[in-house]
């Protein structure tokens, strides 16, 4: 009666098959995640084309490779203690892959359609999604379990013990080819004189944290939350459909001060730092190089008290 409720076949699986399922369940999660943010008003949207891919390649590598190494370390404990239960985890890395997947997928449908999902739930609806994702990975184990026992009964007369070997340099390349070396540091384009400085702009760059559109009186919010801006925007070049480059601040003010994606930038969330190379090219020093005399005015209580250093050059 056990062995009928058990998700987990009778036929033990093979290590290549399991290596392979992996990376096909990484690569599944990878492509259905790529899709859904190019194809959607979002950042990476804007991205061209050869962007886009390298992130979808970086993105497969990555899981791809951490998946592939939690994998190694159950096989390293199947090869030392030859437990049975060191497979059936293995199994249920693919089948959590899948079964997140599936409810990421449910997810992105109800929140978009409905505005209700993981995100808005809270007690018992939360424990419910809890719930949902339990019977899901039961069904994606119990199917990639049977998979992995037909793969094993046809491999059983092939030589498949180079796939895993296979698929780890597959992801190297793949980590690899996706690499973006540090920007080289480029000279000034021109060393502005003291006449020249005199015809140079005045230029004021604005920035604030935590600010959505929805709430901001100049791009129609009820409330006149925003009458300074409001009055600018009305005879000013506004941007209506604009993204932020990261979903937090770090990432995006040192996006907005070096013009370079964050991924370039390698500052994405704390505690990453600028590096000297990315400094030497944001905003206030190269407007310092032409001549132009900037100055850096935070919000006395309001700073970030991470080490960014990305306002050096300013005064």
């Amino acid at each position: 009666m056990l062995k009928r409720l058990s998700p987990f076949s009778t036929c033990e699986p093979t290590w290549s098959g399991l290596f392979l399922m992996t990376s096909l369940s990484a690569l599944i999660y990878a492509l259905m995640e790529w899709l859904f943010l190019t194809t959607k008003p979002s950042a990476i949207a804007i991205l061209p084309i050869s962007e886009k891919i390298r992130i979808l390649l970086l993105s497969f590598a990555l899981l791809n490779g951490a998946a592939l190494a939690l994998l190694a370390g159950l096989g390293a404990g199947w090869l030392l203690f030859r437990w049975h239960i060191w497979k059936r985890l293995g199994i249920l890395l693919p089948a959590g892959i899948l079964s997140g997947l599936t409810l990421l997928l449910v997810d992105n449908f109800t929140y978009t359609l409905f505005r209700f999902g993981v995100s808005t739930s809270v007690g018992w609806s939360r424990a419910l999604y809890l719930l949902g994702f339990a019977i899901i990975l039961l069904l994606w184990t119990r199917e990639v379990s049977g998979w992995l026992a037909a793969w094993a009964n046809r491999s059983q007369r092939r030589r498949l013990w180079m796939a895993p070997a296979a698929l780890a340099g597959l992801t190297v390349a793949l980590l690899a080819l996706t690499y973006i070396p540090p920007q080289a540091t480029h000279p000034p384009l021109w060393s502005a004189g003291a006449s020249a400085r005199k015809n140079l702009p005045h230029i004021l760059l604005i920035t604030a944290d935590g600010l959505n559109a929805n709430h901001l009186s100049a791009y129609g919010y009820e409330r006149d939350t925003t009458p300074r801006l409001r009055q600018l925007a009305e005879r000013s070049l506004v941007g209506e459909n604009a993204y932020s480059n990261s979903a937090n601040t770090a990432g995006g003010v040192v996006a907005i001060l070096t013009g370079k994606y964050p991924t370039t930038n390698r500052l994405l969330y704390p505690p990453d730092t600028s590096k000297a190379r990315t400094l030497s090219s944001t905003c206030p020093i190269s407007s310092k190089r032409m001549g132009i005399r900037v100055f850096n005015i935070p919000f006395p209580t309001l700073w970030m008290p991470i080490p960014l250093t990305s306002s050096r050059g300013s005064t």
